[in-house]
């Protein structure tokens, strides 16, 4: 099959089993619907750029894991996620002292959990704590979640290897990082040019969002017609639907599908029985021949209509 063929038009692929780019850092938040796993494959398929945003910047799994750019822009609507990484840029001595301290406690996680829910009660660094302490010791890393503890493995030794990789690496890269807390289309609009490269990743409308329940199927076509009006280049990940394959057909994007595990989808993540979910990525830019061969082909492309 001719390679125009194979990437003008949706695959089902699943990742190789290595990985050619080493990550720069991991994300200090374990986030739900983040993109630790994926985040390796995810960094062979950005394209040069100058100009870098995240408009749902979650635990910035990508961000992270990426080299830093000239400019770079990082967005999220929930105030706490933004205190995080502030409180990292501008208190992270205070914080790191705060991190020594904690135990893998659920009566730590309770107190994380009362902060959480009465931020104004508490310091800036106090509610950075709590969010921190609520993605490491919550049940799928949903915050705000029940404690999770577990037979099969240590999750006290997890969260102390997570504790001792928060560093001043996290600190230097927040450094010269905007960060924003306004709607993602503005930041998408704010940020464009024929140079900048969007990674969004937004809520999963079709599914459990965790922390993030409310965002609907109509502002994920909100997102699609900012999407389809940048000049930069701009690579989504998501869940497949019809709305986003009507886009996708109209603008002539190219897509990837891969299957991945989902320990959220079936719920069994203490006894290994993960179940499957199909992601999409969708970017408005023609993939190269190195990023096609990053991913073995399982099925025939779908023609597009």
């Amino acid at each position: 099959m001719k390679l125009g063929k194979i990437i003008s038009n949706p695959i089902k692929v699943v990742p190789k089993v290595e990985e050619p780019q080493s990550v720069q850092l991991l994300t200090p938040i374990n986030y739900y619907g983040g993109k630790t796993n994926l985040a390796p494959k995810i960094l062979q398929l950005i394209p040069p750029h100058e100009v870098y945003t995240e408009c749902f910047f979650g635990g910035g799994a990508v961000f992270f894991a990426k080299e830093p750019v000239k400019i770079e822009a990082i967005n999220d609507t929930n105030d706490e996620v933004i205190n995080f990484y502030r409180t990292c840029k501008k208190e992270f001595k205070a914080l790191s002292a705060e991190l020594d301290k904690t135990l893998f406690s659920e009566k730590e996680h309770q107190r994380a959990s009362m902060i959480y829910n009465n931020p104004k009660k508490y310091t800036n660094v106090e509610r950075a704590w709590a969010l921190l302490v609520l993605s490491q010791q919550s049940f799928l890393n949903i915050i705000d979640n029940s404690w999770k503890f577990q037979r099969q493995r240590n999750t006290a030794m997890g969260f102390q290897n997570k504790k001792e990789m928060i560093d001043q690496r996290y600190l230097k890269r927040l450094e010269r990082t905007q960060i924003f807390n306004r709607d993602a289309n503005r930041v998408l609009e704010n940020m464009d040019t024929p140079d900048t490269f969007h990674f969004i990743d937004p809520p999963y409308f079709q599914a459990n969002m965790g922390h993030y329940d409310g965002y609907t199927e109509k502002d994920f076509e909100q997102l699609l017609k900012t999407c389809q009006n940048l000049v930069g280049k701009f690579m989504l990940t998501t869940f497949p639907s019809p709305i986003l394959e009507k886009y996708r057909k109209r603008n002539k994007w190219y897509q990837f599908q891969i299957k991945m595990p989902s320990s959220a989808k079936t719920g069994n993540h203490l006894t290994g029985n993960e179940g499957m979910k199909i992601e999409v990525i969708t970017m408005n830019y023609k993939p190269t021949r190195d990023m096609v061969s990053l991913f073995e082909e399982k099925l025939k492309p779908r023609m597009a209509a």
